[in-house]
């Protein structure tokens, strides 16, 4: 038996093994591409979609906020979930673009088309209406990625179609930036329809509608090989990563690897302790006691954040 599975392991890390093309994306520079939230929400058919899980604006009680942040979500998770980090950020001072990517918005039949290049474009019209109000306000613009969301965000920073986006420091939750080896059996799948259908792996209150597709699972398997032949060439930034040592999907592990391998001076590791599933260390109910205190002591010290008045 053990022989067995790891023969499907191997079978799994090599199946679909292309070599990394360039990217081919063609993003234009922020300040040439007209983008509102209106612009970013448009969809064909408003019926089949969660108002809920559109992008929206989370503003800070003051009127003068001490930074912009970026927030975006895991795989086949509601974007809503990213509102409690959302609000604990506005009482620092901080507003919050949430972004709901393609597939995550309420419509199910949007996930057997999702894509690489597709959640990269999603992302990049979010960060060019953050970076308008960072810059018009003269603030700095942070990222907050969980899972999915902090490795589309990484890929993107270091896309070669992609030189305009920066930020000042981030704060990756669980990043699937280094998955375990088992979350490579997943490829033994491809040779289905990309439209095929896997139960999500979360909470069913913290799940998209319609689980995840073979076409969400590419997505990410590409923009982790992508991310992986950038050699994180513009990711050394001020950076938390928080993760639960036991996390079923992501490797702290290899991480840690990561780090070291590239040079990420300025990344520092923090653990943090959830339930079942280990994996969802953003939503605070789902933390051991004290923890969500203790992420936010983190997020004002990587955002350097001032304490907020009472």
């Amino acid at each position: 038996m053990p022989s067995l599975f790891i023969c499907l392991f191997l079978a799994a890390t090599h199946l679909a093994a292309s070599p990394v093309e360039k990217d081919g994306l063609g993003l234009p520079n922020c300040s040439n591409l007209k983008v509102s939230l209106s612009s970013i929400n448009s969809v064909e058919d408003p019926e089949r979609y969660d108002r809920g899980e559109l992008t929206r604006w989370f503003y800070a009680p003051s009127s003068r906020p001490q930074a912009i942040a970026l927030a975006v979500h895991g795989l086949a998770t509601k974007p809503s979930l990213m509102n409690e980090v959302a609000l604990l950020l506005n009482r620092n001072g901080v507003d919050v673009l949430r972004l709901g990517l393609t597939g995550h918005r309420g419509s199910a039949e949007e996930m057997a088309e999702v894509s690489r290049t597709l959640w990269l474009k999603d992302f990049f019209k979010a960060y060019c209406l953050a970076r308008s109000r960072a810059d018009g306000l003269g603030l700095p613009l942070h990222f907050v990625g969980f899972s999915l969301g902090a490795l589309v965000g990484q890929d993107l920073l270091n896309s070669a179609g992609a030189q305009d986006v920066r930020f000042d420091s981030a704060a990756l939750f669980a990043p699937a930036i280094a998955v375990k080896p088992t979350s490579h059996l997943i490829k033994l799948f491809w040779p289905l329809s990309d439209g095929f259908v896997f139960p999500g792996v979360t909470k069913s209150k913290y799940s998209s509608r319609g689980g995840c597709t073979i076409a969400a699972y590419k997505a990410l398997f590409e923009s982790l090989a992508h991310l992986e032949s950038s050699n994180f060439e513009k990711s050394n930034i001020r950076t938390a990563v928080l993760i639960d040592p036991r996390d079923e999907l992501v490797s702290p592990l290899g991480i840690k690897n990561l780090i070291r391998r590239h040079a990420l001076t300025q990344w520092r590791f923090f653990p943090l302790h959830a339930s079942f599933p280990h994996h969802l260390v953003v939503a605070p109910e789902n933390l051991e006691k004290n923890e969500w205190e203790r992420t936010e002591s983190i997020l004002r010290r990587v955002f350097r954040l001032k304490r907020p008045v009472p």
